[in-house]
């Protein structure tokens, strides 16, 4: 088995109380990360963090590889509820061809297909996500994943 890193994100969803903050998170494995590919590999976990940013009415507050990158902090302004997900799909695209499912907390749903929980394949916010996702995630064998779908779904749908 290939040796891979995860990246986890921190999203703040809407919270109880002003101040606090749930925590949504979402993790993709990346290639391994070394002293020679560090420096693209930050660049593809900072494309996907913004991809990320446009999917969610949260607010991406951190990813964290080996070390963490601050990427923002605070809350929403308004609802952004952690149990509303867009749930991403991907496939390896060799080898055994496994399937995976990742989730992105507060999922904003102006990404939607209007009248359907699917993902528009021809908003800005989800060409953006495809290509950083497809730039950095492998499966937890070190296979290149490739995003096949998703939809809104989660514990509130």
């Amino acid at each position: 088995m290939a040796v891979v890193d995860d990246v986890i994100y921190s999203i703040a969803c809407s919270g109880p109380a002003i101040g606090i903050y749930p925590i949504g998170k979402t993790g993709i494995n990346c290639v391994a990360v070394t002293p020679s590919n560090l420096a693209a590999t930050q660049t593809k976990i900072a494309a996907l963090a913004t991809a990320l940013n446009a999917l969610t009415l949260g607010v991406l507050i951190n990813d964290n590889l080996t070390i963490g990158i601050s990427i923002g902090t605070g809350g929403p302004t308004g609802t952004a509820n952690r149990g509303s997900k867009w749930i991403v799909s991907a496939q390896e695209t060799s080898g055994d061809l496994n399937k995976f499912t990742y989730t992105i907390p507060a999922g904003d749903p102006s990404h939607a297909v209007a009248g359907t929980n699917s993902y528009d394949p021809t908003a800005a916010a989800w060409t953006n996500f495809i290509t950083a996702f497809n730039a950095i995630a492998v499966s937890p064998a070190g296979t290149t994943l490739n995003f096949t779908g998703a939809k809104l779904g989660g514990r509130r749908r």
